[in-house]
This record gives structure tokens, C-alpha cells and sequence, in this order.
């Protein structure tokens, strides 16, 4: 072997083992809440179903959680940081938090939970 190509090969072997392992996106599930109530049940039991489902958070799923405190007037800058973010889908718990997620965005998918009159709202065109 030539001494080039002993060189080579060495500092291919020097690589890190990152640096071969071909990275994979973890997919990010957005939340918005409006916060009041807290989240905290809603989170708890949307992490324990994703997880029986064989995710596992950090590893198959990441989650961006936005909460606004109960304060309404902050939810479109949550929503629009959840864009910029490039969330995979937005999970919006509330009326008031799917309305902001919908304004914030046509391109991401949105799932509404505990949305009232999801067709009054203008939040699907129909059932």
C-alpha cells in the first residue's frame, strides 16, 4: 500500500462515528395552548398515547409545547414561532389556540382538540 493511501485510509478511520451515521429527522410535534386551564393533564396523556404507540420523545418524536398562560393576545406570536420553527403539524388545544394556528399557517396541518363549532369557526369546511 502507498503511503498516500495508508494516509487516507487512517483518517477515514479517524472520522468520527457521527459522521457516518446518516442523520434522520426526528419529527416535531407543535402545541399551542391557550393555558387556562393549565396543560398539564392535556400534555401528560397526549405524551402516554403517542408513547404506547411506540414513540419515544427525544429518539422517534420531539415535542415544541407553547403555552399563553391564559393570556389570548399572545397565542399568534406562539402560533407564528411554531411556523418559524418548522414544526411538522400543530396540535392547538382550544378554540382560541386553533384559531391562531390557523391564522399563523396553510401549510402545516393542524389537529384541533376541544374546538368548539369547528365549522361556525371556519376552521374546516365540513364534517
Amino acid at each position: 500500500m502507498r503511503r498516500r493511501d495508508l494516509a487516507a485510509a487512517l483518517a477515514v478511520l479517524a472520522l468520527p462515528r457521527v459522521a457516518w451515521a446518516q442523520r434522520v429527522r426526528v419529527p416535531v410535534v407543535g402545541v399551542l395552548v391557550l393555558g387556562n386551564p393549565p396543560p398539564d393533564l392535556l400534555l401528560t396523556v397526549f405524551r402516554d398515547a403517542l408513547r404506547k404507540r411506540g414513540y419515544v420523545e427525544g429518539q422517534t418524536i420531539a415535542y415544541a409545547v407553547r403555552s399563553a398562560g391564559g393570556k389570548s393576545e399572545r397565542l399568534h406570536e406562539m402560533a407564528s414561532e411554531l411556523v418559524r420553527l418548522r414544526v411538522d403539524i400543530i396540535v392547538a388545544w382550544q378554540t382560541p389556540a386553533t384559531a391562531a394556528a390557523k391564522a399563523a399557517t396553510r401549510d402545516i396541518p393542524i389537529v384541533m382538540a376541544g374546538a368548539a363549532d369547528p365549522i361556525g369557526n371556519g376552521f374546516i369546511a365540513s364534517l
